[in-house]
């Protein structure tokens, strides 16, 4: 009788535990981040800033604000021409966090756009390099 119920207080331990480690959150999906980098960058090309930084997260909102991230994509564009199309989007994991690489074609050339997400799925870094 003792047994039964030791086995029956540890059962229900570990029911309560695996309970709550399922509860954590998973973070974002392949999808997910696939799908938030194409997103960040059509709103990059049409010019909806504010739409960028609104996904910020803090560290990012202080150190990049809107025009800031303005001036650069402005100069981006200044060196390499107009936006024409997104040609490729990668996926990758970089030290725990979620990153897509979006490889954009501009009017004289290829660049990338490499876009860091937070397990909430706010950006975390963002940066343009040029593309081979």
């Amino acid at each position: 009788m003792v047994k039964f119920v030791i086995s029956a207080i540890l059962g229900g331990v570990m029911c309560l535990t695996l309970t709550a480690c399922s509860k954590r959150p998973a973070g974002p999906t392949t999808t997910q981040v696939y799908d938030k980098g194409k997103a960040v960058v059509a709103m990059l090309a049409k010019g909806d800033f504010a739409g960028v930084t609104s996904q910020f997260d803090p560290t990012m909102q202080k150190v990049l604000p809107e025009q800031q991230l303005k001036a650069a994509w402005d100069s981006l564009v200044s060196k390499n021409g107009a936006f024409q199309a997104q040609q490729m989007v990668s996926n990758a994991k970089e030290g725990g966090l979620d990153v897509a690489t979006v490889t954009c074609q501009f009017a004289q050339g290829r660049q990338k756009v490499k876009i860091v997400f937070n397990q909430q799925l706010q950006i975390s870094g963002l940066w343009i390099q040029p593309s081979p």
